[in-house]
């Protein structure tokens, strides 16, 4: 009895750090696709300016960001409620 109440502290412990490292690589991640995020929303509002300005090929690549960030921003429409 008193080996599987040692191995069940331990496993504790283990679990604690496993939980640990779960939350710091969750925090990771998030922190990661963030800095993602506001990079491509960077190029896209520059590649917006650059199609206004009439900057050659930028309308293409401001094109395809445009489908990319589509339907955010909150434009004023606000969520329906599902039927």
């Amino acid at each position: 009895m008193q080996t599987d109440l040692t191995l069940f502290a331990q496993l504790d412990e283990l679990i604690a750090l496993h939980n640990q490292l779960g939350e710091k690589l969750q925090d990771t991640q998030l922190l990661a696709g963030s800095e993602a995020y506001v990079g491509a929303l960077t190029l896209y509002k520059l590649f917006g300016s650059a199609a206004d300005a009439g900057v050659a090929g930028s309308d293409a690549v401001y094109n395809q960001l445009k489908q990319r960030f589509a339907g955010q921003g909150g434009g004023g429409n606000a969520p329906t409620e599902p039927e």
